[in-house]
């Protein structure tokens, strides 16, 4: 990889991890809950994982081969079109269902237990295909 463009990946790894303590920093203090253990906590987590990044496109090295061809990319965007289309339409009946049944609150765990099926669902389903 040329110098330049690590230079341009580390620049944008800082400024990532500098406005991502500063949404920590704002959010803390509207939440009420702002503490310097967190704040160190995310912190050291995302200084490790630029450094792993950093680490990791400085030793690719880069081949001739296309790793993916005009196919596979059609088929990545089709099932990542219907896996998205397809949770919509979940999300959809899920919300008229509850609402129908009277509930009007949501558990903050549940949303982030469908978030977290949405996205393995799309990465399976791209891993897939990947291998075809």
């Amino acid at each position: 990889m040329k110098q330049t463009n690590i230079k341009w990946l580390i620049i944008f790894l800082i400024f990532f991890t500098v406005c991502s303590q500063i949404g920590f920093y704002i959010g803390g203090n509207i939440a009420g809950i702002y503490n310097l253990e967190n704040i160190a906590a995310t912190l050291v987590g995302s200084s490790i994982a630029s450094i792993i990044s950093v680490v990791i496109t400085i030793n690719h090295n880069k081949k001739n081969i296309p790793e993916f061809d005009e196919r596979s990319i059609a088929l990545i965007k089709n099932v990542s079109h219907y896996i998205a289309h397809a949770f919509l339409l979940i999300s959809c009946v899920i919300i008229l269902v509850l609402s129908l049944i009277g509930v009007h609150t949501i558990d903050i765990q549940a949303i982030a237990a469908y978030l977290s099926i949405i996205y393995l669902s799309i990465g399976v389903g791209i891993l897939v295909i990947k291998n075809i």
